[in-house]
């Protein structure tokens, strides 16, 4: 019940949190009963993050890998968000630096069947 009450407070105030943030609380649900919620209210921010004229958001590569896991973990492929992190992929200045990360991501792209 606490964790029930902890994740519906999050996903109420997920405008509110960064990168990192988000995908703590997404990892934190992903395959529970209200992961399915949290992972919707976890899309909207990435691209509310993404479409901010203002502030520029940083995306670490290990953010990237915990939310490219916890879409997998959930089985749920939100195209928009995917795409979104896929191009923060092609993007990392330097590329991505450790194979922890890359191995991450590779497993969960197969999960979901994401090219």
């Amino acid at each position: 019940r606490i964790f029930d009450n902890l994740a519906a407070q999050v996903c109420k105030e997920m405008s509110l949190l960064g990168p990192k943030h988000v995908a703590l609380a997404a990892t934190a649900v992903a395959t529970r009963r209200r992961g399915g919620e949290m992972m919707e209210a976890v899309s909207r921010r990435l691209l509310e993050m993404q479409a901010d004229p203002i502030r520029e958001f940083v995306f670490t590569e290990q953010t990237i890998a915990m939310l490219f896991n916890a879409f997998a973990k959930e089985r749920r492929r939100e195209e928009s968000a995917l795409a979104m992190l896929s191009d923060l992929v092609l993007n990392l200045s330097g590329g991505m630096k450790s194979l922890q990360n890359v191995a991450i991501i590779l497993n969960s792209m197969a999960r979901l069947h994401w090219q």
